[in-house]
């Protein structure tokens, strides 16, 4: 089972699949992430979606933010 493009959320997955968070989100205050559908998602503050997501560690995948 899994998300259609547009609709991948890093809530209820797999307890083996790890979420990295990526640096350049900690501009916002607040971040809407994907629900599981392409109609759905959740309005969280970052310290939200880092405890939420269980995230190991914060990534630095796009450049100069």
């Amino acid at each position: 089972m899994g998300h259609i493009p547009g609709a991948v959320t890093s809530f209820a997955i797999k307890s083996d699949v790890k979420v990295y968070l990526d640096v350049s989100l900690k501009r916002f205050e607040i971040i809407f992430a994907a629900g599981g559908s392409k109609n759905s998602t959740i309005e969280l503050s970052i310290d939200e979606l880092e405890n939420y997501a269980h995230s190991p560690d914060w990534v630095d995948v796009g450049k100069d933010y």
